[in-house]
């Protein structure tokens, strides 16, 4: 008699741990690292995320490179489209390049399991399909791929804070999450760019159900060995001060066009009032010239001599001359 095409949902088909099991998964394949390839034996920071992502529907991670964050992530979408039946994920990365390569790298990965048989139904390192499993899309961040979003259950933004129209990948994917309902994700990693880039207004801001997960490099076992790393580092790679603080020390960079860091006015915003100013202090007066009609002409005068900030006074008025606002 022949076998019915449908299968019992509950049916063992694959002897791989499931993703609540991941560092055990992990152990089992192999990855590119330092010039080699060896056994993807997960650090505890990464072991931590993984938690972190399978506990939350949103999570936001704000890195140093070369911490391994993007192929961890990879990582358990692999196993979860090893494990779970129809299982599917997009991840965009900055360019058909970079999405070609990291798909290559997690093709890499799955053939390096033992004693596991895998069938592709596709040749493509961009759309990994399992036969009888799951799919994993990776696409660039392109207008184009924005309007094709192919249904999924995860959706992960990789270098995020440099993603052309990432506001707009992201809000592109929410009605196709949204069919899988509560068990649907968002997994949103970069290491920083600017404050006002749609990663950084996430990062700090305090809408939505995201959980936020900065990731040092100090928290890497082999970087945290040496004391000297960050600055042999630095000179090594010719890097500025504000270039590496960027790229390895989490900090958000500024755009051309803004003067003070978002924090500093937040912290002047929501800050106490000094009723009058001290010998000794450091001082920073900011003015806001009118231009005419109903324009106000603002001067600020903030105390920058503790962390926060702290405004010591201001005038603001409007419909008066700019001799007089000077002498203000």
């Amino acid at each position: 008699k022949a076998r019915s095409a449908r299968y019992d949902p509950n049916e063992k088909f694959t002897n791989l741990p499931p993703v609540s099991e991941w560092p055990e998964f992990a152990r089992r394949t192999y990855i590119r690292t330092s010039g080699t390839v060896a056994p993807f034996d997960p650090y505890e920071y990464q072991i931590e995320l993984i938690k972190t992502i399978n506990e939350s529907p949103n999570t936001i991670v704000n890195k140093s490179r070369q911490t391994g964050v993007s192929e961890t992530v990879c990582s358990y979408l692999l196993n979860r489209a090893l494990t779970e039946r129809g299982f599917s994920a997009v991840i965009f990365s900055k360019s058909q390049t970079d999405s070609s390569e990291l798909g290559k790298r997690v093709r890499q990965m799955a053939n390096s399991l033992q004693d596991e048989k895998i069938q592709y139904l596709t040749d493509s390192n961009t759309q990994l399909s399992f036969a009888g499993r799951g799919t994993l899309y990776f696409l660039p961040a392109t207008a184009r791929a924005a309007r094709g979003i192919p249904s999924c259950s995860v959706l992960f933004l990789d270098e995020a804070a440099f993603l052309d129209g990432a506001e707009a990948l992201y809000q592109g994917a929410m009605p196709t999450l949204s069919m899988v309902g509560e068990a649907a994700k968002v997994i949103v990693v970069s290491t920083p760019n600017t404050e006002l880039d749609w990663f950084g207004l996430l990062w700090h801001g305090e809408e939505g159900d995201w959980k936020k997960v900065a990731i040092h490099y100090s928290q890497h076992p082999v970087y945290s060995k040496d004391p000297g790393w960050a600055e042999k580092t630095r000179e090594s790679r010719r890097m500025t001060v504000a270039a590496f603080n960027q790229e390895y020390e989490l900090q958000f960079g500024q755009t051309d066009a803004q003067i003070y860091p978002t924090k500093l006015v937040e912290s002047c915003s929501t800050g106490t009032w000094q009723e009058c100013g001290l010998m000794g202090r450091t001082y920073v007066m900011s003015v806001d010239p009118n231009a005419g009609g109903n324009d106000y002409w603002v001067t600020l005068v903030m105390d920058l001599t503790e962390d926060p900030a702290q405004v010591v006074a201001m005038f603001r008025a409007n419909g008066q001359t700019t001799d007089y606002c000077l002498k203000k």
